[in-house]
């Protein structure tokens, strides 16, 4: 499970507020 890449993908593609997915 990927936390950073994952997170910093999610955020950049969405450009929003963070997935509660990985970073509960």
């Amino acid at each position: 499970t990927r936390r950073g890449s994952a997170t910093g993908a999610w955020s950049m593609t969405w450009s929003g507020p963070p997935p509660k997915t990985c970073s509960a």
